[in-house]
């Protein structure tokens, strides 16, 4: 295979009607590492050792992830462009991700082994900074990382596949980050209270993170020839960027999928972050029953990738869409609006395995939605080559985590706005804190993690049924691409 990247026409579309070797998608399919073990540990982990461990407070704890969220979201578009149109030996995707991983696991490995610092702000400075650091390394590999996949193959029943491999590798490598780290660091006692687990816990999760992201890196520079080369002019200024988000915004497919993926992230982001501290002080469960139901919300991410894969090939993606995230909403409001109208008595183990139960249901629904929303995405980017003339995976999937990465900053700043406005003291993590708390305090608690996140989710359903792009209309747009390329109908 010749891995020489020509600039001009499309000499490599003949490589893209070929499936993936196995060995190279299974190894690409380890780049989803950065991107997952680094969320999972920030989503489930952070908030709670920053306010009960560190003592910064909930309010400057939520302002801290949020702005190195937001400014990352920022400077994505700028990312994505850059991505698209660099021209090296490396190809345009593989420098950006060379150059992050570094910074990214160097920036996660101090983030959990903070000093002891009285002055609030201080903490807040530190901790926003090195939030910044990790976002923007975050970037700089899974946006290229996300567009090679989308640019590899041509072919509908492939690319499924790729975003299966892509899922299933991620939603496991979630659900070993939450195990390493309730199973073996946060186990026994005093558990996710004892500080000195933590740094150990980020270094064993940054050299797990640098082996799978160095097989991705592997896999990404050995289908150069499949990669759609860079766009035959050069990058551009601030005007261009903003040409370019212009055509983004323009096109009523992304708006669907930018703030689909906005609002059902910034639902599940408060119900995460929120999740140790509604388990603890709202449902009072002991620690084997929250590693439970944290567990069972993972294990659904993975049960329900074969489902996801399957009806992404055969529905309609706004279907299977629409199904999904009506599941997620159920799941997020149903359990603590039960509880806190008095019909939902149970206690101890058994609540614990209701609850685990209803996680296992939201996990599935939310695979089969993101993976529908990656499916969509991939056909939107045929969309604007057909219309604009242009490959920009990297620009498209920039939206995409502008969306993702702003929603998931709100998200943490509503839960610590959230955690501030009930007056929810900071560092209650012993066991006899729990009956210090307040009931309406608990109760507040309750209605933000369940009923308040699922108003988010209630509004990505009214926002999807406004997509546009049917499957019919796909097949029309990918069989005019084939023909502008020489090549016969896929």
């Amino acid at each position: 295979m010749s891995f020489t990247l020509q600039a001009s026409g499309h000499p490599d579309a003949s490589l893209r009607r070929q499936p993936l070797p196995a060995r190279l998608r299974l190894a690409y399919s380890l780049g989803a590492a950065p991107d997952t073990m680094v969320n999972t540990a920030l989503n489930v982990f952070l908030l709670y050792y920053l306010t009960s461990i560190c003592g910064l407070s909930p309010a400057l704890a939520g302002f801290a992830v949020a702005a190195g969220l937001v400014v990352d979201a920022v400077l994505d578009p700028w990312i994505g462009m850059h991505s698209d149109h660099c021209r090296s030996r490396l190809g345009r995707r593989l420098p950006f991700m060379l150059g992050a991983t570094p910074v990214l696991l160097g920036a996660l490995v101090l983030l959990f082994a903070l000093p002891h610092i009285e002055q609030q702000w201080l903490l807040f400075g530190i901790v926003t900074l090195l939030c910044l650091c990790i976002r923007v390394g975050l970037s700089c590999f899974a946006l290229p990382y996300l567009a090679v996949g989308a640019e590899v193959s041509d072919d509908e029943t492939e690319r499924a596949r790729i975003i299966t491999w892509r899922w299933t590798a991620a939603v496991t490598l979630s659900l070993a980050t939450v195990l390493l780290g309730f199973g073996l660091f946060f186990k026994g006692e005093q558990g996710i209270a004892r500080a000195e687990s933590y740094p150990a816990f980020a270094l064993t999760l940054a050299l797990l993170i640098f082996l799978m992201a160095a097989a991705a890196m592997f896999a990404v520079y050995r289908t150069l020839g499949r990669q759609h080369p860079p766009p035959s002019h050069e990058r551009g200024s601030l005007g261009e960027l903003l040409r370019e988000i212009g055509q983004l915004f323009h096109s009523s497919t992304f708006r669907v999928i930018f703030f689909t993926c906005l609002l059902a992230t910034g639902a599940q982001s408060v119900t995460q972050s929120l999740s140790l501290h509604a388990y603890t002080f709202f449902w009072k469960l002991g620690g084997e029953q929250v590693q439970v139901a944290i567990v069972s919300l993972t294990v659904g991410l993975i049960v329900g990738a074969p489902f996801g894969g399957a009806l992404i090939k055969r529905l309609e993606h706004r279907s299977t869409i629409l199904g999904a995230v009506f599941v997620m909403m159920m799941a997020q409001a149903l359990p603590p609006t039960l509880r806190l109208c008095g019909l939902l008595p149970l206690e101890g183990n058994p609540l614990g395995l209701f609850l685990a139960g209803s996680q296992l249901m939201a996990g599935m629904g939310m695979t089969v939605a993101m993976m529908a929303l990656m499916a969509m995405t991939t056909d939107a980017l045929d969309e604007h080559e057909h219309r604009h003339g242009v490959r920009v995976e990297g620009f498209y999937f920039a939206g995409w985590t502008l969306a993702s990465k702003a929603a998931n900053g709100l998200g943490a700043l509503l839960s610590g706005l959230a955690l501030q406005l009930i007056d929810f003291p900071s560092k209650a993590v012993s066991a006899g804190a729990v009956s210090e708390i307040p009931e309406h305090t608990t109760r507040l608690l309750g209605m933000a993690y369940g009923p308040g996140a699922a108003m988010l989710t209630l509004a990505t359903l009214m926002v999807l049924t406004r997509y546009p792009l049917s499957r019919q209309k796909h097949r029309a747009i990918m069989a005019e691409l084939q023909q502008r390329k020489g090549l016969a109908p896929l």
